[in-house]
């Protein structure tokens, strides 16, 4: 995922946590707005989540499988919040569930 779909600015994060719809779960958050004209996504990881090399190692994790979206939903801006039960999960059950989260967007709006 390059650069041009990742949210990075502060007050985009704001903008999308504060007037965005989420849906949660153990191990992750996202909040959702329908405003862009491409997918974007910006990953939020706690040092409650690990240290340094945990955190990259997560956010690497997701905006693979973030990748695989782009197409499906180019109308998205995603907050993803990352919550400290993310560890107990593998790649596969955080792909599964982030597909689920997504569909679930669909059916919201």
């Amino acid at each position: 995922m390059n650069r041009y779909h990742r949210v990075t600015n502060n007050l985009d994060f704001t903008r999308i946590i504060h007037k965005g719809s989420s849906i949660k779960t153990d191990a992750l958050v996202l909040y959702y707005t329908r405003n862009s004209d491409q997918l974007k996504v910006g990953f939020a990881v706690s040092k409650k989540v690990g240290n340094a090399v945990t955190r990259n190692k997560v956010k690497r994790q997701l905006r693979s499988i973030f990748r695989n979206y782009i197409n499906q939903y180019p109308t998205l801006e995603i907050i993803v919040v990352v919550r400290k039960s993310y560890l107990s999960y593998t790649y596969e059950q955080i792909a599964i569930s982030v597909a689920k989260m997504l569909n679930k967007t669909e059916i919201n709006n």
